[in-house]
């Protein structure tokens, strides 16, 4: 049975360092039928050099600690999985005691304190691989090789990220390679109406079960992360469009034998047909059969070879499908 898709509303800094605005997103992505809401948590200076020129900027939306526990109670408690990614050490211990599962961002891929702390945690493991190559990819599984469950997190963030950027063979590399589920972690261009839902869409037909989208309030204000950003109407509409991909998988093992091909069969499969009225006690030939579409499923020309010069015990005439119980 095909998993179906676990779509994470990524709310990253849309909030803008306000709260009440993360509420209002993450309310928004709980009605959306998401499966989780990720938050990131970071303390500016332990994150940015202060001579970086986004240092003030981040500032701006880093949410204090305090708050952060408030929110961490609030929706840890809701019927939602609440997915934290820490962008720093510090930060770990506002979540070491809540109901959440973690991402390790990918520019903590390296960092072995952080690492090693995390591997202590009884927590879902997200690691993404954005930007990664296969060594440091391997070098962090083995950092967190106590953990049970850790899934690969490939896709990147480029404001928005560009098609031929998307990168999504990558996905069956990292299945074969580490033998891990696999996420993908989507920032195409909010705008190309096709691709949003295309991209991811791809991504999970290729088995990447986790899927990362961006929500904001309104995209068109153009505040922070908007770029690959959908608005609350957009990002139910997506979570309805995955799930209804999940659906189209069906299950390889009933391949012929579903009833809606069942059906397709009795409509369009072609079956022996007498050509000659048949007694009883005769036997049967392929000269005494057509081939034709008959609206009941019968014996199928590949088939036919079980029956031939056998005797038939009901009489049989012209234009009658052939069916196994006459045998």
């Amino acid at each position: 049975m095909i998993q179906l898709p676990y779509i994470i509303a990524e709310i990253a800094s849309a909030h803008e360092g306000s709260p009440a605005k993360l509420r209002k997103l993450a309310n928004a992505a709980i009605k959306s039928g998401a499966s989780a809401i990720k938050f990131q948590i970071f303390k500016r200076s332990n994150l940015l050099s202060k001579n970086n020129s986004l240092y003030d900027d981040f500032g701006k939306i880093e949410i204090p600690f305090r708050e952060w526990k408030a929110i961490l109670d609030e929706y840890t408690a809701k019927n939602i999985d609440i997915i934290t990614e820490i962008f720093d050490y510090e930060s770990l211990k506002i979540i070491k005691y809540h109901d959440c599962h973690i991402k390790v961002p990918s520019a903590s891929i390296a960092d072995k304190l952080y690492l090693n702390e995390i591997s202590q945690f009884d927590k879902k493991i997200f690691l993404a691989v954005g930007g990664s190559n296969l060594k440091e990819i391997s070098d962090a599984l083995k950092l967190l090789s106590k953990v049970k469950d850790v899934i690969l997190l490939a896709g990147f963030q480029n404001f928005p990220t560009k098609i031929e950027d998307s990168n999504l063979s990558q996905i069956n590399l990292l299945k074969a390679k580490f033998n891990l589920q696999i996420g993908y972690a989507d920032h195409i261009d909010a705008e190309d109406l096709l691709m949003r839902f295309m991209v991811p869409s791809i991504a999970y037909s290729l088995g990447a079960r986790y899927i990362e989208k961006h929500i904001t309030l309104d995209r068109s204000l153009k505040g922070r992360d908007y770029y690959s950003s959908l608005n609350p109407p957009e990002f139910r509409e997506f979570v309805n469009h995955l799930k209804s991909i999940s659906k189209s998988f069906g299950d390889p093992k009933n391949m012929g034998n579903s009833d809606a091909e069942l059906a397709y069969k009795k409509f369009s499969k072609k079956y022996a047909v007498a050509n000659r009225d048949i007694a009883i006690g005769e036997k049967c030939y392929l000269e005494d059969f057509y081939f034709l579409r008959t609206g009941d499923i019968g014996i199928s020309e590949n088939d036919i070879k079980k029956y031939l010069n056998k005797k038939i015990k009901k009489s049989i005439k012209r234009n009658d499908t052939l069916l196994p119980n006459f045998f």
